[in-house]
């Protein structure tokens, strides 16, 4: 029953984010906004990279009981999705020249509410962990609701300035 509510609310999730870029094709990046995304890429690559090593020499040494490693290295996969998507966030190489922006932010909007529902509902049943460790299945939504939360902040605050510029 854990894993399937939160797997069936990401196929709803992925089958919307499908629909909303069927036009995946006709998307354009100007040639600064390519760049910046490769140096993106290139970020996360080398941040993934950097805490998979981490992982690897905390989980031989133990300091690391409180996690699993299998959530120890999603948490690292996650950050480093993030750190790429910050970057373009805030270079304005995020989405492309004709994306539907406000279609793209409600998604977020949604992936949030949904995992922040199910990381609630897991705290407050005191099943955040297990045995005393933090697995895929405990905190997962909890995970997913932070980074996409962060995204939506970013996107926002983005937005924001790009108002104050115009409005200049």
């Amino acid at each position: 029953m854990t894993f399937t509510a939160p797997f069936a609310v990401g196929c709803i999730a992925w089958l919307i984010w499908r629909y909303m870029h069927r036009r995946e094709a006709e998307k354009t990046y100007d040639e600064m906004q390519q760049k910046i995304r490769a140096d993106g890429y290139r970020l996360g690559y080398l941040t993934l990279l950097g805490l998979a090593i981490l992982i690897a020499f905390t989980g031989e040494w133990g300091p690391m009981r409180f996690v699993s490693p299998s959530f120890a290295l999603l948490t690292a996969v996650m950050l480093s999705i993030t750190l790429f998507v910050m970057h373009c966030i805030r270079h304005d190489a995020f989405f492309a020249l004709d994306q539907n922006r406000r279609g793209y932010t409600a998604l977020l909007a949604v992936i949030v509410a949904l995992n922040g529902a199910a990381a609630v509902r897991l705290i407050a049943g005191g099943r955040l962990t297990e045995g005393g460790v933090v697995t895929i299945e405990s905190g997962a939504n909890l995970l997913m609701a932070v980074m996409f939360l962060s995204i939506l902040i970013a996107l926002a605050l983005r937005r924001r300035g790009d108002d104050a510029e115009d409005a200049e």
